[in-house]
């Protein structure tokens, strides 16, 4: 149900929640389990961002964060890291406070095999440095850094690479004021994105696009 809930997130959200859903209630009736936390994050998410009830979605948060310290799977418990932080700390804690969890949870999805939640994470650690104000020549030698771990697209590569072209343009370091150059053309990628129907990464597509 978590890799199900993964998958449906970006392709049918109204799927994930009755996933998430399911999760909770088999842990309400049958006791937790590693998975609780991850149900619990959904839910999280969706009453602090989507419903706007602060209190509540913050005490969720807190309560998904105590789930995790239980987790033994330790692929489970950074990809819940994960969630904590894209989705939970934003509203809590200053990104650049956050950047060391993040290294950390790169290093752990690495070292888990977790191809996915590697992309996600490189990506994550990219759009905060962003989010922050890094400097753009700091955040390319960063992401160029990174880019070995995630370029053969397994996870998160689309979301990452769009912002890395918005970073070179906005640097000059694209052809002729645009953020194409020898290795990407927007256009192209562009076509792929809307052929996939990944909403999310139309999202971030356009955002760095109009940025840039």
């Amino acid at each position: 149900m978590i890799d199900l809930a993964s998958s449906a997130y970006t392709t049918n959200q109204n799927l994930m929640m009755m996933v998430v859903l399911r999760i909770i209630k088999i842990s309400l009736q049958k006791g937790l389990t590693d998975a609780s936390g991850w149900g619990f994050s959904g839910l999280s998410t969706v009453v602090l961002s989507a419903l706007k009830l602060q209190n509540k979605g913050l005490s969720l948060w807190k309560l998904t964060i105590e789930l995790n310290k239980k987790t033994k799977s330790p692929i489970i418990k950074w990809r819940l890291n994960y969630l904590v932080t894209c989705f939970g700390n934003t509203w809590r804690i200053p990104y650049r406070n956050d950047f060391q969890n993040i290294l950390d949870t790169i290093k752990a999805c690495v070292l888990n095999g977790d191809q996915i939640f590697t992309g996600y994470s490189v990506s994550i650690y990219q759009r905060f440095q962003f989010i922050a104000g890094i400097n753009l020549n700091v955040l390319i030698k960063d992401s160029e850094e990174h880019i070995f771990l995630i370029e053969k697209g397994l996870g998160g590569f689309d979301f990452f690479q769009c912002f890395h072209q918005m970073a070179k343009g906005l640097t000059g370091q694209t052809n002729n004021n645009t953020w194409n150059d020898d290795h990407f053309n927007g256009d192209k990628e562009l076509k792929r994105i809307e052929k996939e129907g990944n909403y999310t990464k139309l999202g971030f597509f356009h955002t760095a696009r109009l940025t840039s």
